[in-house]
């Protein structure tokens, strides 16, 4: 399979693409979550029900990531990417066509799921392929973008004026469609590679060890030993993350008091900020270092959430607002610098085995983080004090882990 020449890098369209397909991951697992409580009540979805709706793109992930992530490690990876392309394709049809089959749709979610769990592992593994080796920081902003992408479609899309809609009866299709349209697009953008022979990932050629020999990073201990810490920092700094952005919605609305309409609004805007960050992450960990930056991020986010939920009051509204997007803000940090760690701590070696195990550790994160606060809520007065609770001793362990890892990745780079 050919490759395209490192003269011609960065190829921006590839880089493109392999964010689409990350964003498209992101967007199917978040597309039911704005427009559940109007599905929920026409087609009569139990609570439980709802709840596995999107639970089990967590359930997916936990069983797949790792097994998809060595099967595209150095196998033909176009294939793979079109084939679950059409897996999530044929899930959103499923979805669309028979939503009011509580079966059908769980089926459907499921298929997307499965679907999603590989294209956010191939994502950003094709992003990395696609840029120069020096500019993998920037490659690493980029691949963390899919999830505020994938959110704020979705957002946007559910608050969509009816009045413009035309031909569609219930507002929950558009977000449907739109997800149809972009599987598509992105099969046929596929295909194209698959034609023109462009290898998706890079090429994992041993390299030669102090003593000539031909080996790989794989083989040595320490180096997956850093792959697993970052998985495991990603697991507990996911954790909080959904816990907070899951509950968020109705902490403005229930104890800040804003209506539904406005919660939706401000919710974006946190998330907003998280993409931006995700981005300005490449420049910072220049000047700070990916794991140093890290750290700081996690801490921060963990001192953020305590402020908003423990010291200000209902009636310091900007102040609210403006710990809500310092969280934002560092919770885009801190998904770049995981995403830096493979390339940081593999090089040229690092590729779609190695984002299996980080999204992995991500989606353990995802996962156990509801669970967790719904043991606590049992134990605690108030959900919010579950929530605060979950937040600062994730965010803590995280922190702790993401400090062995940066003394591991210090002892191989100097």
């Amino acid at each position: 399979m050919a490759n395209t020449e490192p003269s011609s890098l960065p190829n921006w369209t590839g880089v493109l693409y392999g964010l689409g397909l990350s964003t498209l991951a992101a967007y199917h697992q978040f597309k039911m979550a704005p427009v559940l409580s109007e599905m929920a009540i026409k087609f009569s979805y139990s609570p439980l029900l709802s709840g596995s709706f999107m639970s089990i793109y967590a359930v997916a992930g936990l069983i797949l990531a790792r097994w998809m992530g060595n099967h595209m490690h150095d196998k033909d990876v176009a294939s793979f990417i079109r084939n679950i392309l059409i897996l999530s394709l044929l899930g959103a049809i499923l979805g669309l066509l028979l939503p009011q089959s509580d079966i059908a749709m769980f089926i459907a979610r499921a298929m997307e799921g499965i679907g999603a769990c590989g294209l956010s592992i191939a994502g950003p593994a094709v992003i990395f392929r696609f840029m120069r080796p020096e500019q993998q920081g920037l490659a690493a902003s980029i691949g963390a973008l899919w999830i505020p992408l994938g959110v704020i479609l979705a957002s946007l899309l559910a608050l969509w004026p009816d009045k413009y809609l035309g031909i569609l009866d219930h507002q929950w299709q558009l977000n449907w469609i739109v997800s149809i349209g972009m599987s598509l697009l992105l099969i046929l953008s596929t295909m194209f590679y698959q034609k023109n022979h462009v290898s998706l990932t890079r090429q994992h050629k041993p390299a030669p060890d102090e003593n000539g020999h031909m080996t790989s990073l794989w083989d040595s201990q320490t180096h997956r030993i850093c792959v697993i810490l970052t998985a495991l920092t990603f697991a507990f700094w996911s954790c909080q993350n959904i816990a907070f952005m899951s509950w968020l919605p109705s902490y403005l609305a229930e104890d800040l008091g804003y209506q539904q309409e406005q919660a939706a609004l401000i919710f974006i805007a946190p998330m907003a900020f998280l993409g931006l960050f995700n981005v300005l992450a490449a420049p910072l960990m220049r000047i700070f270092g990916a794991t140093c930056l890290l750290t700081a991020a996690i801490l921060g986010q963990g001192l953020s959430a305590y402020l908003i939920l423990y010291t200000f009051t209902s009636e310091e509204l900007i102040i609210q607002f403006i710990l809500l997007v310092v969280y934002g803000s560092l919770a885009g940090v801190t998904p770049s610098c995981l995403y830096r760690m493979p390339s940081l701590v593999l090089g040229q070696q690092s590729g779609t085995k190695a984002f299996g195990w980080v999204m992995s550790g991500r989606n353990v994160g995802v996962f156990s983080g509801p669970l967790i606060i719904a043991i606590a809520l049992q134990f605690t007065e108030t959900k919010w004090d579950s929530l605060g609770i979950t937040i600062i001793a994730a965010c803590l362990i995280s922190a702790f882990v993401s400090l062995i890892l940066m003394q591991k990745v210090k002892a191989l780079t100097t």
